[in-house]
């Protein structure tokens, strides 16, 4: 039987795509009709099972435009499931050229980003253009059955049953969670946020990383919706108080809003001193964060004046707290040299690796 990615990846497997890819390459490169080539290019598409089977390929030059395809699908694929999305790495993507045997794992990898993104309607956009016949097919099946839970042939129907089995959901919380998503996808701000804030009620004190890590979620949606942040801000407060909850909101809108996110990290940095929080190396920690933040935001798209005016409120604010404690080292306008602008990542449950 010819192997396929729903078989275990068994050297044979493996070797077997690998030869049949090399073939079809062999064909493309020698033909100058591009019809044949493309005929082998749609072959050579079948068997790739990952690009590094073309990346070790023997045939092709390092300066070989495919080669360098597979490179930036390697770094994009790398990127979408590791959670380490890097500046550029999808845009790299648009530079596939047409008839490319990389244009399904284009579509897989945007159809992955969209989906921890929650954006449904962009996951099936690009799973509809994983063609049948690719090897990749198994995988968009998978995402698809999360996607939409509905069982497929060939097996899944048992593994649903086994998943429903083991995970029975809550009935306190399922009812939340359809007013959540029904919000969402009506553009209903005011279902949203009282579903949201209800969920949130039931679960922070039982699982509160989890929670965080739906705060987090929820600020990643305000990207595309007009929804009044500060319900948001709120909620965070009334669970784990005013320092918190602007730290999860510069952490959940850095992607979006650079600017923002800095001043709410800053924010979060004078109640927390004020409030006694953090202790004076948490403080030192979380003060060099904030120039990062500031970096970035001067980077992405410069400051407003209203930013100005904001971060000089604050500054005066956090330079008065600092020096009343003999922390002179910490005020803003006496920054240490930064040796990279990029910012720590964020956990699942919304904690930087400086509070884990």
């Amino acid at each position: 039987m010819k192997p396929t990615l729903s078989t275990p990846p068994s050297a044979s497997a493996v070797e077997f795509h690998r030869g049949a890819l090399d073939q079809a390459l062999r064909q493309a490169l020698g033909t100058s009709q591009p019809a044949l080539r493309q005929q082998a290019l749609d072959r050579a598409a079948s068997h790739l099972i990952h690009p590094r089977l073309l990346l070790e390929s023997p045939l092709l030059a390092d300066s070989h435009p495919w080669r360098r395809e597979a490179l930036a699908v390697s770094d994009a694929f790398e990127a979408v499931t590791n959670g380490m999305e890097q500046p550029g790495v999808f845009e790299a993507l648009e530079d596939l050229a047409d008839g490319s045997p990389f244009l399904p794992w284009k579509h897989l990898i945007l159809a992955l980003h969209f989906f921890y993104e929650g954006l449904d309607e962009g996951v099936r956009a690009h799973l509809a253009k994983v063609p049948s016949e690719s090897p990749l097919k198994a995988l968009a099946t998978v995402l698809e059955t999360i996607l939409t839970g509905r069982p497929h042939s060939g097996g899944m129907s048992g593994l649903r049953a086994l998943a429903e089995t083991v995970a029975q959901p809550d009935p306190r919380v399922l009812p939340l969670v359809q007013d959540i998503s029904e919000g969402l996808e009506t553009d209903d701000e005011a279902l949203f946020w009282g579903a949201f804030g209800d969920w949130l009620e039931a679960v922070a004190a039982e699982v509160p990383d989890r929670a965080r890590g739906a705060v987090l979620w929820a600020w990643g949606q305000l990207e595309w919706r007009d929804f009044d942040e500060q319900v948001l801000l709120d909620l965070g407060t009334s669970l784990w108080g005013r320092a918190e909850s602007c730290r999860l909101a510069a952490l959940g809108t850095v992607s979006w809003d650079s600017e923002g996110a800095t001043l709410l990290w800053f924010r979060f940095l004078v109640t927390a001193i004020r409030d006694g929080d953090l202790g004076v190396r948490d403080l030192t920690e979380a003060r060099a964060l904030l120039d990062r933040f500031r970096t970035v935001a001067h980077e992405d798209a410069g400051w407003s004046d209203e930013g100005e005016e904001t971060w000089a409120n604050l500054a005066q604010a956090w330079n008065v707290e600092v020096n009343l404690r003999g922390w002179n080292s910490l005020a803003v306008g006496q920054q240490t040299t930064i040796p990279h602008p990029s910012l720590p990542p964020v956990q699942a449950d919304g904690q930087l690796d400086l509070f884990a």
